[in-house]
């Protein structure tokens, strides 16, 4: 029987190929720059949506390749209870994918049904975000335009810059 050690190593080799094989280091780098200024629950569930992979694995890539280390699954998980209430559980899975993604063996199949499995996450505006972001960390903007610029209200707009990590 193997030790809890050698089943834990075996298991975060599994997820660290996994994260590399379903994304790339530069199509992920590019989709992780492109969500720059939006709050870090939304960042992770748009790239996740666009890889068709689960939130664990982008938390997983982040984990390995960013200063912010381990830190990411308790940004992660504060952040997601605040905005909806609730805690995930180890078998919860925000904006899962539909049974019959997991079995669609080519990308013209789910193209077909493009309209049907559209997420809220597909629209999620992120280019202002990232301008806004950019502006305020040069403090070419105030807090309070960036607010303006977004549609928030101030306290709205300081829980997303408190939100954001790099």
């Amino acid at each position: 029987m193997e030790e809890e050690s050698e089943v834990k190593a075996r298991e975060d080799e599994a997820n660290l190929f996994a994260s590399h094989f379903l994304m790339p280091r530069e199509a992920f780098e590019s989709e992780w720059s492109e969500t720059y200024g939006l709050p870090f629950v939304d960042r992770v569930l748009k790239v996740k949506k666009i890889f068709q992979v689960s939130y664990k694995t982008v938390l997983y890539r982040l984990a390995t390749e960013t200063d912010l280390g381990d830190s990411v699954w308790g940004m992660f998980y504060g952040q997601y209870k605040r905005r909806t209430g609730k805690s995930l559980t180890p078998v919860d899975e925000p904006n899962p994918l539909l049974p019959e993604e997991f079995q669609a063996g080519c990308p013209e199949m789910l193209r077909s049904r493009e309209p049907d499995s559209l997420s809220p996450y597909a629209f999620v505006e992120d280019r202002l975000s990232r301008l806004v972001r950019l502006a305020l960390e040069r403090s070419e903007i105030t807090l309070s335009r960036g607010a303006e610029i977004l549609r928030l209200d101030l306290e709205s707009m300081r829980d997303r810059v408190a939100s954001w990590v790099k």
